[in-house]
């Protein structure tokens, strides 16, 4: 115990500084990038980025750009017309 202040040293915590803060911020963000690279990585579809900017505008909306260039998420078959192409 700090005899002038009555206070454990152990328990002051330091106040980050402008450029920690910075960087600490940088590093969130980045982290966040390479986490939806590797969802984008695992297959996700543009109807899943879309519904995830629909629910959560203010961490998706920055990927917005995505949408045209990921994937369809389902092909639809329509087996009448798979029917009608082959040959008899």
């Amino acid at each position: 115990m700090n005899q002038e202040t009555g206070y454990l040293e152990s328990h002051q915590t330091k106040v980050p500084d402008q450029k920690e803060m910075f960087y600490r911020a940088h590093r969130q963000i980045a982290d966040g990038n390479e986490a939806f690279m590797d969802l984008v990585r695992d297959g996700m579809t543009r109807e899943e980025l879309a519904r995830n900017i629909e629910r959560r505008p203010s961490l998706w909306k920055r990927f917005e750009g995505f949408l045209d260039v990921l994937p369809c998420g389902a092909v639809v078959t329509h087996p009448e017309a798979d029917a009608s192409l082959t040959l008899a």
